[in-house]
């Protein structure tokens, strides 16, 4: 986790959404969605619904085939949430 000014970015690098992770609070966060070699997008939704972020930036997927996954599937699902969701 780090900050920018006075926004928190917490960066999930290549995980899973383990219990150690309940504590988790961020402004932003940055989870890896791909789900063949860290959580697949269901799981990073769990997480981020967790952290409750004002904003999500969804990483490592569609770069290769093992890691294809719906990013938009994903986004959705957290819109219906209320958690903003930026595809890049």
């Amino acid at each position: 986790m780090f900050g920018v000014g006075d926004t928190t970015v917490y960066v999930a690098g290549d995980t899973d959404f383990l219990p150690a992770h309940d504590h988790v609070r961020a402004d932003v966060f940055v989870p890896p969605i791909g789900g063949h070699y860290t959580m697949d997008r269901h799981e990073a939704a769990d997480f981020a619904t967790s952290v409750a972020p004002a904003l999500v930036l969804p990483v490592h997927y569609d770069t290769f085939e093992p890691i294809e996954t719906d990013a938009a599937a994903f986004a959705d699902e957290l819109e219906r949430a209320g958690i903003p969701v930026e595809l890049f």
